[in-house]
């Protein structure tokens, strides 16, 4: 917003450990669910 991006345009979703990319039992899945995801809708 401070790019005079509108707030009503954007939306966070947090998924948590709900949605998982990789397995949680070792370090390298971890950092592969410590992420963000940018989807752009036009």
């Amino acid at each position: 917003m401070e790019k005079d991006i509108v707030g009503s345009r954007l939306t966070a979703i947090g998924f948590g450990e709900s949605k998982p990319i990789a397995s949680n039992k070792t370090a390298l899945g971890r950092a592969k669910n410590r992420r963000v995801e940018l989807k752009m809708n036009y």
